[in-house]
C-alpha cells in the first residue's frame, strides 16, 4: 500500500501509542496470489514508509511458499534443529525470502544516504517530530 505513515493513537488517560504499520511481511507475501520476491518489482517502489518484516526461519529456508515450512514443523523441532536438518526443506532456487532479504540489504548499502533503520530507530525519529 502506498503512502504509509506512522499513526499516533491517543487514549482517554493521555496515553499515546505510535503505530508503525508493516509494508511487507514474508509469510503474507507467500499467500499473495501475485507474490514476488524480487526487489525490482514495481510494487516495492511506491511512496511512503516501508517496514519489511522477515522471519529468520524463512530467510534460512529462502521460503517462497509455506508448504515446506509446514512439513518441517511436522518433522523437526524448529527451535532446536541444525542447519543440516533444515537443508532438505530449503528452497534451492534463487528467488525467495532469503534472496529478497539479501537484495534489500544490498539496496540499502548502495544508497548514498542511510535509508535503512530498525523499528526502534524510526520510532525515536518520529517521536522527535
Amino acid at each position: 500500500m502506498p503512502h504509509i505513515i506512522p499513526l499516533r493513537k491517543y487514549y482517554s488517560n493521555h496515553m499515546e501509542l505510535l503505530r508503525l504499520p508493516y509494508f511487507w511481511e514474508d509469510d503474507t507475501e507467500m499467500n499473495h496470489p501475485n507474490s514476488s520476491f524480487l526487489m525490482d518489482d514495481p510494487k516495492y517502489h511506491v511512496p511512503g514508509l516501508k517496514i519489511f518484516n522477515f522471519h529468520p526461519i524463512h530467510i534460512v529456508l529462502n521460503s517462497k511458499e509455506m508448504d515446506p515450512y509446514n512439513r518441517l514443523k511436522e518433522k523437526i523441532n524448529v527451535k532446536n534443529c541444525s542447519l543440516e536438518e533444515l537443508e532438505q526443506f530449503r528452497n534451492a532456487s534463487s528467488v525467495g525470502t532469503g534472496s529478497m532479504f539479501e537484495e534489500l540489504i544490498k539496496q540499502i548499502i548502495r544508497t548514498d544516504e542511510k535509508r535503512g533503520s530498525t523499528i526502534s530507530e524510526y520510532a525515536m525519529k518520529w517521536n522527535l517530530m
